[in-house]
């Protein structure tokens, strides 16, 4: 719902003239939240067959654990 009202206040700030705002979408930040959505949408596809779901899930889970290890140096 965050990523939704984000990007709608980038829609409306690029509608209203400023036309750089666009290239903030392509942070990967806001690519990873898109990724999510299309993984939820994917996993929602897949919930009869029990193996390719868990199988999935383990690979979603360690793709999210990596970009969380690279968001946060120390």
């Amino acid at each position: 719902m965050l990523f939704a009202v984000i990007v709608g206040c980038l829609a409306a700030r690029f509608a209203f003239g400023q036309h750089d705002v666009l290239s903030a979408l392509l942070n990967w930040r806001f690519l990873f939240v898109a990724a999510i959505v299309g993984c939820h949408l994917f996993i929602n596809e897949l919930r009869r067959n029990i193996l390719l779901r868990s199988l999935f899930f383990v690979v979603f889970a360690a793709a999210t654990l990596a970009c969380l290890f690279w968001s946060f140096t120390i």
